[in-house]
């Protein structure tokens, strides 16, 4: 007989039960920008995992106040005359599933051996449609695990939502299910192509972010991407906060008497670049490039937006060293190049990239632009989105913050993210994308050490 919480009793799991929840409030139609549109169909996901069991018909009802708030979520995507995207506020709702597993929670927990992977928690949705009736802009699915616990899992579209957006929007679900207060989302789009009106004309023909691919390039790429998502992994290494701040410490001390300082995540990121780059080997004057993800909104110079402004603000800084350098330049000097690009970004960077987006869409090949930095992933590209400063681990229902958050396994080769932990603060978990032949490395003891370099010797000499 099969034991409680094995995998051989998935198949007697009942279906889920599914609920509609709406916002009880109808609207016109809300316009989207044109960066909103570069993400296609696609959706923002996550899975936070809860020792305690959490009450679906609460969460459904607080789900439903906070929608009042946010009433895109429970809208539908409609395409515009143009070509443009608006959403209908019509109310359709939020797609909401509840179900019960028969594994326990220590049974979903990350790197067990026969763990059920993010897709099966999620909910389903059409993964290849960004409009329509039957395409709903959030779904959620709550799993009960066997003894006690509960898995979250969230998916909505990212023309909504990049990942800042995402997590402000479960934050506040969070505080409203808590009885607490949380400021209204500014939710008008169009300000930010209004912004676009400041560029010069020439922004319009070409840009340093963006392009319209040949359809064979395109092609070549999403086949290597496809190849990839076979024969890759995502390998996640936790930084304690003693070694963070042994890098930014190490990174201060390479930069004395220079007058210049680092942050600690300009330390870690310069740290993991580094790292990268010796496991990849490149020859010693091949280029090395960080496409360096950033968020418009941050202290970085970019264009006004209202506090509290909801929405993708995602913006790129592409710094390059050679290989050589990178491998062998002390961790300081690295750290202050990631500095000095992520400052270098400015309004008129931005301005002129949703300029290229807007006179793309204007000549109809919106739907065919892509950024750059995917098509160097197969060569000089490591792409870094760090998200340590979410306060993801914060979103808590009435029983304590997720012990766990899960994204998605990244498909494109070498793309990092950073993420902060439920652990001490400063600590981090350092997702990274990779081939499987890179990723066998990359988890032996000899590579774990390099990465841990920074931790005490016992710890080190343990990872």
């Amino acid at each position: 007989m099969a034991l409680p919480g094995r995998r051989s009793d998935r198949g007697k799991e009942p279906p889920p039960r599914t609920f509609t929840v709406r916002s009880g409030t109808t609207g016109d139609r809300m316009r989207l920008n044109a960066l909103d549109m570069i993400t296609g169909g696609l959706y923002v996901d996550r899975a936070f995992f809860y020792r305690e069991t959490l009450d679906g018909a609460a969460l459904r009802e607080s789900l439903a106040a906070t929608m009042r708030h946010y009433q895109p979520l429970s809208g539908r995507l409609a395409e515009d005359p143009d070509g443009g995207w608006s959403v209908l506020l019509n109310d359709r709702g939020a797609v909401f599933e509840e179900r019960d597993s028969a594994l326990t929670l220590d049974a979903h927990a990350y790197g067990r051996p026969g763990r059920p992977e993010l897709k099966e928690l999620l909910p389903p949705v059409p993964l290849l449609k960004a409009v329509g009736d039957d395409v709903p802009a959030m779904a959620v699915r709550l799993t009960h695990t066997a003894g006690g616990g509960g898995i979250l899992a969230v998916r909505i579209k990212h023309a909504l939502v990049d990942a800042g957006a995402f997590t402000t929007f479960l934050e506040h679900w969070s505080r409203e299910h808590r009885g607490l207060s949380y400021p209204a989302p500014y939710l008008d789009r169009e300000l930010l192509d209004e912004h676009a009106a400041k560029a010069p004309q020439e922004a319009g023909e070409r840009s340093a972010r963006f392009r319209v691919p040949t359809r064979r390039s395109r092609a070549v790429l999403l086949t290597r991407i496809a190849w990839n998502g076979h024969h890759g992994s995502t390998v996640v290494s936790r930084l304690s906060a003693t070694e963070t701040r042994a890098m930014k410490d190490a990174a201060a001390a390479d930069l004395a008497g220079t007058d210049r300082w680092v942050s600690t995540n300009d330390a870690v990121t310069a740290h993991v670049w580094k790292t990268l780059a010796e496991l990849r080997n490149r020859p010693a004057e091949a280029p090395e490039t960080l496409g360096l993800i950033a968020r418009f909104t941050s202290p970085a110079p970019g264009v006004t937006l209202p506090d509290d402004y909801w929405g993708n603000t995602i913006t790129s800084s592409p710094p390059s060293m050679t290989a050589d350098a990178l491998r062998t330049r002390p961790l300081g000097e690295i750290a202050l190049t990631v500095r000095d690009s992520l400052a270098s970004i400015t309004g008129e960077q931005v301005r002129a990239e949703s300029a290229y987006l807007l006179a793309q869409r204007a000549a109809g090949r919106h739907k065919r632009v892509m950024p750059h930095m995917p098509f160097g992933a197969f060569s000089d590209v490591v792409q870094l989105n760090n998200l340590s400063r979410l306060p993801t681990y914060d979103i808590d229902f009435g029983a304590g913050g997720p012990i766990w958050c899960e994204l998605p396994d990244m498909v494109i080769p070498w793309m990092v993210h950073i993420m902060g932990t439920p652990e001490a603060e400063e600590s981090l978990d350092v997702h990274v994308s990779m081939p499987d032949s890179a990723a066998e490395l990359f988890r032996g003891a000899a590579w774990q050490r390099r990465l841990h370099a920074y931790a005490p010797e016992e710890a080190a000499d343990g990872a």
